[in-house]
């Protein structure tokens, strides 16, 4: 009779999918009751783990609104990786991102305001920053580095002005659907429009290139 050995790779791999299953329930209630009406308990019997495993994976319900931000960040990076190497333009890659966020949003409405809601909800004393988007970042660094972007700014002030203008656009958007409402306007046009401006305020030439 074969035993299977209870190896580190299998433990973790184990691990991994508690994790999975525990992030995929607390979406999936998010989604259902909204964020503040998701218990801890009912993620737990969602994902069928115990309580007390909940939050050895997770201690705080927020820390679940985190790794959903942080997947997102995981995106972008990949893709000033893959911009990089294809020699692309630091306002192209900044573009592109913009693009993804605007299109992961709207593509699923109801998950985008409640965990919006979320961490406005629980993220909210100075204790807590909303972190930046690495990735704008680097994007700037690019365009300075190639003589794009003017280098009399900081790459690291540009990137919280990024950030600060996707977080808050987000918000404008996602509150008046989360009462009801319709969509107050295209979240990709008015993201692409502020982005625009930033970009040309960047740019050495005066405009920004594609």
């Amino acid at each position: 009779m074969n035993v299977e050995t209870d190896t580190p790779d299998r433990r973790e791999r184990r691990r991994q999918g508690t994790r999975s299953r525990i992030i995929d329930a607390a979406l999936e209630l998010f989604a259902e009751c909204g964020y503040a009406a998701t218990s801890v308990d009912a993620i737990a019997e969602r994902a069928d783990v115990a309580r007390r495993t909940l939050f050895n994976h997770f201690p705080r319900k927020q820390d679940l609104v985190v790794v959903w931000a942080g997947e997102r960040r995981k995106q972008l990076s990949l893709l000033v990786s893959e911009d990089s190497a294809h020699a692309r333009t630091g306002a192209s890659m900044l573009r592109r991102q913009f693009d993804l966020l605007a299109e992961e949003n709207e593509r699923d409405l109801t998950l985008a305001s409640v965990l919006v809601q979320g961490w406005l909800v629980e993220i909210s004393d100075l204790a807590e920053v909303f972190p930046v988007f690495t990735s704008f970042r680097d994007a700037v660094a690019v365009g300075q580095g190639s003589g794009e972007f003017t280098d009399g700014i900081s790459a690291d002030a540009v990137c919280e002005v990024l950030t600060a203008v996707y977080t808050d656009t987000l918000g404008r958007w996602v509150q008046p659907q989360a009462e009801g409402d319709g969509p107050p306007f295209s979240l990709r046009a008015a993201m692409r429009a502020k982005l625009e401006l930033i970009l040309a305020g960047m740019s050495t030439q005066g405009h920004a290139g594609s």
